[in-house]
Parts: structure tokens; C-alpha cells; sequence
């Protein structure tokens, strides 16, 4: 975009959304296979730690794939476009986040707010230097990655999470 090779940039974003739709399917068969190989297989995990860790994922994956979605809706509006698809990788950030050693000891719920709250308030930061003003988009996508992501992990203490975890147990094996 930054060199005006819009063309070239709209094929990429074609083979993008396709590649991002994969990562989609293949990020929800990896969480459900976890899930069920712990069941058939227990290991250093507990069963709650299993169906938190699929939430979490699950998460993830709403998460990725709302951006995604909004973000090829809009992608003849620059602004929006370029902040949705950002937040699409913000999304997918916190595994890397969380398996640093540096945060081991902090659980992923307080890594994620000391991860994450920086990058959103540089994007606030930038929409405020470059527009003056910080931009709708940053600020809807901001309460929807938060919400989420703090979200998932009261979600998955509820009677209705495990629940639906120990279904997606029994009903569905491994892949290995």
C-alpha cells in the first residue's frame, strides 16, 4: 500500500482471507483435539485445566475471526480496515505472550492485560497523532478484545462451559 501497489495488495488480501479462514478451521480442530487427547490420554494437565485452555482457544478463535470478518467487510475503508485486521493480530498474540518466561508465574488473564494494554494504547496514540481524535473502530475493537479475552476465562468456571467441554470430549476423539 505504502510503495501504491493497491492491486498487488488486494490479490495478497484474497490469498489472505483464505489462508486466515484455514487458520480458523485449524485453530478450532487443535483445541478440540487437546481437549480430547487429555481426556483419552491425562498427562501434566488436569481435566480443568484442559477445558480452561479450550475456552481460552475458543476465544481466540472468535476473536480472530470476528477482526477478519469486519476487517474484510471494510477493506474499502483504509482506516477501518487497517486497524480491524490489526486487532485480528492482536487476537492471536497471547499464546506467544504467555509462553514467554518472563510471565510464567502470572496467570493469562493478567498477561493479557499487561500485554495487551500497551499495544491498544499505542494504536489509541496513534489514531490521536494522526487524526486527532482516537478513532471508533480502535475503540469498539478494544472493548470486544478485552471483553473476550477476560472474559473466556470467567466463561470457562461456568457449569455451561464444562458442560459443552465434556461433550466435545465424548463425542469427538483424536486426531494422534
Amino acid at each position: 500500500v505504502a510503495a501504491r501497489r493497491l492491486d498487488l495488495h488486494r490479490q495478497l488480501g484474497q490469498f489472505g482471507v483464505a489462508i486466515a479462514a484455514l487458520m480458523i478451521v485449524l485453530g478450532v480442530l487443535t483445541a478440540t483435539d487437546r481437549l480430547a487427547r487429555q481426556s483419552a490420554h491425562p498427562g501434566a494437565d488436569s481435566i480443568a485445566e484442559a477445558q480452561h485452555l479450550f475456552a481460552v482457544s475458543m476465544g481466540g478463535m472468535l476473536m480472530f475471526c470476528t477482526f477478519v470478518y469486519f476487517g474484510y467487510r471494510n477493506r474499502f475503508r483504509p482506516t477501518e480496515h487497517k486497524r480491524l485486521m490489526l486487532f485480528a493480530t492482536f487476537s492471536l498474540l497471547d499464546a506467544g505472550f504467555d509462553r514467554g518466561p518472563v510471565f510464567d508465574p502470572y496467570p493469562l488473564w493478567l498477561v493479557n492485560l499487561i500485554c495487551f494494554k500497551p499495544l491498544v494504547l499505542l494504536v489509541m496514540g496513534y489514531d490521536r497523532w494522526s487524526s486527532g481524535r482516537v478513532q471508533r473502530v480502535t475503540l469498539w475493537s478494544t472493548l470486544f478484545l478485552s471483553t473476550v479475552q477476560q472474559g473466556r476465562h470467567l466463561l470457562s468456571q461456568t457449569a455451561t462451559w464444562q458442560s459443552f467441554a465434556v461433550w466435545v470430549q465424548r463425542h469427538l476423539s483424536s486426531f494422534s
